[in-house]
């Protein structure tokens, strides 16, 4: 359904020009949220319909990384692996970046510390907040120069 076949987005004046102008804006300021949540209809007093200002841009703009980090994203999708998974390394027991905002019951915002191209593997980590990774085994695991003789002596333990 089009914009000029709803039945209440048609009888706004103005509607198709607004959507185009947010449109505009959210390409320029490099928003990929925009949907259904953050804008609304206002009914007036005399029963007429209006639409509301656009809203929820907070992450807009990659206002949470750094111009380095941002740099690093840029030398990826030069390098042609824009289009990579991402695997996204954050605390576990929140959904924010901060371990301790367990809840989330407040708005918040990630933070993105460093990127990471992993082009063997196929993807690019984000680092977000405080976190450890693991670190990525050797080409030949130290394992296979542990050895047992005879006499019950170990070898080739660092």
């Amino acid at each position: 359904m089009t914009i000029q076949e709803h039945p209440m987005l048609n009888r706004i004046s103005g509607i198709e020009e607004h959507f185009w102008n947010m449109f505009v804006v959210d390409a320029f300021i490099g928003n990929p949220d925009r949907n259904n949540a953050n804008w609304g209809i206002i009914k007036k007093a005399d029963g007429s319909f209006s639409i509301t200002p656009v809203y929820d841009n907070g992450n807009c703009l990659n206002n949470r990384w750094d111009d380095e980090t941002m740099k690093k994203v840029e030398k990826i999708e030069k390098l042609g692996y824009g289009n990579l998974p991402i695997c996204i390394a954050k605390t576990q027991y929140s959904f924010s970046d901060n371990a301790k905002n367990i809840e989330c019951a407040e708005k918040f915002n990630i933070n993105i510390n460093d990127v990471e191209l992993k082009a063997g593997a196929g993807f690019i980590v984000i680092y977000t907040g405080k976190i450890m990774t693991m670190p990525g085994l050797p080409q030949t695991p130290a394992a296979e120069n542990i050895d047992i003789s005879n006499d019950g002596e170990i070898s080739g333990i660092f």
